[in-house]
């Protein structure tokens, strides 16, 4: 059965691709703009970064947000073998197109073992169970295969369960006495938070998935049972919050967020080493 640890970025057994694959521009926060397929200028030969643990590398806030679930592990040690793309530079396309598509599957999984985790009813647990083993199905497929798989047909295929999960899970934490937060203004159906103090609303078990919660106010909030699939936590203020039962939560999300030593993460969470030791 798959574990949180299988979700782990692990740069070491990773062929660099997340610094190939990926675009990236300099207003993102990337050292330069640069297209897909270009190894990025700081990749040295043995796939290791130049400036990693330097100043500079603190500074380039679109790296160190940047998560790929475990994804270039998988690509690299056990789709490919151990092969990387200066070896067989035929494959190089192939492997970058690989890549991508493994990165959200494994995002995919993350969230099912999330759900699973949570263990709202035996039928949810079955479904996530079902699920989950359809997915590491087809990570066992040929890479020519992957590459192909229509990644919104799969999210159709799983999205209701999760969903169905979030909405049972949120009920576990009804909260009152405090004000429900309404929400009203959306950016192409998506809900508006950006730049909102929230500290005064109940939020458990409230669904902000999807949510642009950029530069939003989240500090002190108890966050228990709130489903954050899809959310936009860009420099969203997570000081002192409790996010210990937080639902769907990732990595990539903690670490574009502002939190210091008295935010609580969930246990498979790592605190990033740029917040605030206070």
């Amino acid at each position: 059965m798959i574990k949180y640890e299988d979700f782990k970025t692990n740069c070491r057994n990773c062929f660099g691709l997340c610094c190939v694959a990926l675009n990236f521009t300099k207003s993102q926060g990337f050292p330069k703009d640069k297209p897909a397929g270009k190894a990025c200028e700081n990749l040295k030969n043995d796939f290791r970064c130049v400036i990693h643990e330097s100043s500079e590398y603190k500074k380039l806030y679109g790296c160190i947000r940047y998560d790929c679930f475990g994804a270039g592990e998988r690509v690299s040690q056990s789709i490919y073998k151990g092969i990387d793309w200066i070896q067989k530079p035929e494959k190089a396309n192939e492997m970058f197109s690989v890549f991508v598509i493994v990165r959200e599957l494994h995002e995919f999984l993350f969230y099912l073992l999330d759900g699973l985790n949570s263990d709202v009813c035996e039928k949810c647990n079955r479904e996530a169970e079902n699920k989950i083993k359809y997915i590491m199905n087809i990570l066992e497929s040929p890479s020519c295969d992957i590459k192909n798989l229509d990644m919104d047909l799969i999210w159709t295929q799983i999205k209701e369960i999760l969903f169905d999960i979030a909405s049972k899970n949120g009920k576990r934490y009804i909260e009152y006495g405090k004000p429900k937060l309404k929400i009203t203004n959306k950016i192409l159906s998506r809900p508006d938070l950006m730049g909102r103090d929230l500290r005064k609303f109940s939020l458990k078990g409230m669904d902000l998935s999807g949510s642009f919660l950029i530069s939003a106010n989240l500090s002190g909030a108890n966050l228990d049972g709130t489903n954050f699939i899809g959310a936009d936590l860009r420099d969203c203020d997570l000081r002192g919050s409790n996010l210990k039962n937080a639902l769907y939560l990732n990595q990539r999300q903690i670490n574009s967020a502002k939190g210091n030593n008295q935010t609580i993460l969930p246990d498979h969470i790592e605190r990033p080493l740029i917040w605030e030791n206070k």
